[in-house]
């Protein structure tokens, strides 16, 4: 698919913005014990909050692929499949790329991270090689990974519209924009929106973070962000995109 046909696609596409139940607030079990909670003689609390969800991230399906750049350069990179194989939704996941030569020499490494991996969720990471040597195989491991620490999808932050706006320009990368009202009486510290562009087969390809500090009561935010590819020929794979919230 070229990119003036997406761009004709994407207006009737099904997109997410901040709703539906894979947009719930799945920020950890809050605390529901008062402080006239029962304690142990050594200050123990024995009533304990339940556990945190479990954090589990799998790799799989790792291979060698290349892309030709838009000066006509092959790049080589390391994908993969990687998973949220846990029970806690995270706020980020970083993996991490390495190269070696047929003699099993390490040649270079590098990192990329996604941000908002939900449980079942996958991500394909495209990690490209910048050394000079000549690649003959390569490993994609997960370096951090850490559950969201923010409350997603806010009462009274409310997304009134939003654009997916994809290059025609080879050089030119996905812009996501939005409006979001704050419909509460109290101002915000910090919103966040987090665009995450899928592929035709539902896994997510990149994402990307919009933030304003000190969003008023009663205020309208429009925020306009672009979503960088590290291999800008899957710019052509987007089928749809959701908008995540945070404080």
């Amino acid at each position: 698919m070229n990119r003036r046909q997406l761009l004709s696609v994407m207006g009737t596409a099904t997109v997410a913005g901040c709703v539906g139940d894979d947009m719930a607030d799945t920020s950890g079990p809050e605390d529901s014990s008062d402080d006239g909670g029962t304690s142990s003689t050594n200050g123990t609390d024995t009533n304990p909050s339940e556990p945190e969800p479990a954090i589990d991230v799998s790799v799989s399906d790792v291979s060698l692929g290349t892309m030709t750049t838009p000066n006509g350069r092959t790049e080589t990179a390391v994908t993969g499949l990687v998973k949220n194989t846990g029970e806690a939704r995270l706020g980020a996941v970083t993996a991490a790329g390495k190269f070696y030569n047929a003699d099993g020499q390490l040649l270079s490494s590098a990192i990329w991270d996604i941000r908002d991996l939900v449980p079942g969720e996958i991500w394909e990471p495209w990690i490209p090689y910048s050394g000079d040597g000549t690649v003959d195989s390569a490993d994609l491991t997960i370096t951090d990974s850490f559950a969201h620490g923010r409350t997603v999808s806010p009462n009274g932050m409310v997304l009134e519209s939003h654009d997916l706006q994809i290059p025609v320009d080879d050089y030119a990368m996905p812009r996501v924009l939005g409006e979001v009202s704050n419909q509460t009486e109290t101002s915000v510290p910090a919103l966040l929106a987090r665009p995450k562009l899928i592929a035709e087969n539902g896994h997510l390809l990149e994402t990307a973070i919009a933030t304003v500090q000190n969003f008023g009561a009663g205020e309208t935010w429009s925020f306009d962000t672009q979503v960088h590819f590290q291999n800008s020929d899957w710019i052509d794979r987007i089928d749809s995109y959701q908008i995540v919230l945070t404080v």
